[in-house]
């Protein structure tokens, strides 16, 4: 058996973008199908998404595209972990840790057309987002940590 030329991907139909609860827009590849639900997310260069966790879900990023170090998770109660994903590469995410998604701008100037990320986010929950808890109460260790690593001017970060 085939899939024909003509079959309407799930990622090529716009009205399958949505913004996500922790701040980013993705496309649902794969949902209410049975116990896993599948997104790609597309972050841009500078993005900061906000603190969360998965409630319940188990989640695993496949980031299929980025720039020299890729994103960088930081995680734990404290955000103290530091975990970077190039290209290639794939995260585990245990339900209920606290953790946000930084994808730096390269070093040196600005460089306009910098690519985005790409990853497909397999979640193990059958609605895509359904189990995010945005967290709050992190903006000052988030920035603390930002500037511990040296990235406040390669991201895009909005404080009160």
């Amino acid at each position: 058996m085939s899939v024909p030329i003509n079959f309407p991907w799930p990622s090529e139909d716009p009205s399958n973008t949505r913004a996500g609860m922790q701040g980013q827009n993705f496309q649902v590849l794969m949902e209410d199908s049975g116990p896993l639900s599948k997104v790609r997310i597309r972050m841009r260069p500078g993005k900061v998404s906000t603190v969360h966790a998965h409630e319940r879900a188990h989640v695993y990023v496949d980031v299929l595209q980025a720039e020299g170090q890729g994103a960088l998770t930081l995680a734990g109660f404290n955000l103290e972990h530091e975990i970077w994903t190039p290209a290639n590469t794939t995260l585990h995410l245990p339900p209920e840790v606290p953790h946000v998604a930084v994808y730096p701008r390269p070093d040196g100037p600005t460089i306009w057309g910098s690519a985005d990320l790409v990853a497909i986010e397999t979640r193990c929950h059958p609605i895509a987002d359904a189990d995010i808890v945005v967290l709050a109460g992190y903006e000052v260790r988030l920035y603390e940590r930002l500037r511990q690593l040296d990235l406040l001017d390669r991201v895009d970060l909005a404080l009160p």
